[in-house]
């Protein structure tokens, strides 16, 4: 009962009749490349997970790169619809933990991408546990939130309706911590400097504003201060 807001805006969360997703997906090949190549299996038949796939953009990426064992999970049939008419497996489901649970020591790698920011605490306790229990030993779980501790971070909060819960570095350690996994990294996302005069003049305004707002958090908090200040994290955990 509580959820049904949820049901009623992921049902309609993309429009593919109004929109060429597949321009859409290339164009955000370049920014995965630049956050998450490094973290990728080296196997190219590993059995990988996105949880909330949506328009299905990084599991397009990955198809692109040469992975052949993917698939996406989403609460939208819409979502699933689109993902299956871009060749790709996919499945609605109604809860992390019904789908997971018959999936023990399954995967490989299991991505969340914008998506845990859209869980209760409750609900977040429950889908880690459960994909702990279904990555392989030694799997790794990929996440990518955005980051309450950069100047943006409250309107990223509240800029989607569907936004439940906000991290830094450190309550994103906290909370995969508690859900089991020893061997966590926390990184902020990487921004390529292109050579263009307006790209340039961006870049360095950033890189100023960034190291303003670490000047002003180490003047409020000392050394307890929190030390990723970019957009999103990118959270690594290792089972």
């Amino acid at each position: 009962m509580g959820d049904n807001y949820k049901k009623a805006i992921f049902s309609n969360y993309i429009d593919s009749k109004d929109s060429d997703y597949t321009k859409v997906h290339r164009s955000n090949q370049e920014s995965y490349s630049d956050n998450f190549r490094d973290l990728l299996p080296s196997d190219k038949h590993a059995n990988i997970l996105e949880i909330g796939s949506g328009a299905g953009q990084f599991l397009f990426y990955l198809k692109d790169k040469g992975y052949s064992n993917i698939e996406g999970i989403d609460i939208g049939e819409e979502q699933i619809r689109f993902l299956n008419k871009l060749g790709i497996k996919g499945s609605v489901i109604s809860s992390i933990p019904s789908y997971l649970d018959s999936r023990s020591n399954h995967y490989d790698l299991i991505v969340m991408n914008q998506v845990i920011e859209h869980f209760s605490k409750d609900e977040l306790w429950e889908n880690l546990r459960s994909i702990y229990g279904s990555l392989k030993p030694g799997g790794i779980l990929l996440v990518a939130t955005p980051n309450m501790a950069c100047v943006s971070g409250l309107f990223q909060r509240y800029t989607d309706f569907t936004h439940e819960i906000g991290f830094t570095e450190r309550s994103a350690y906290q909370v995969m911590r508690i859900a089991g996994f020893k061997d966590i990294a926390i990184r902020g996302d990487r921004i390529r400097l292109k050579m263009r005069p307006q790209r340039i003049l961006w870049w360095l305004l950033n890189s100023m504003w960034t190291a303003v707002l670490g000047y002003i958090y180490y003047l409020e908090k000392g050394m307890d201060r929190p030390k990723v200040l970019s957009r999103n994290l990118i959270i690594v955990c290792k089972k």
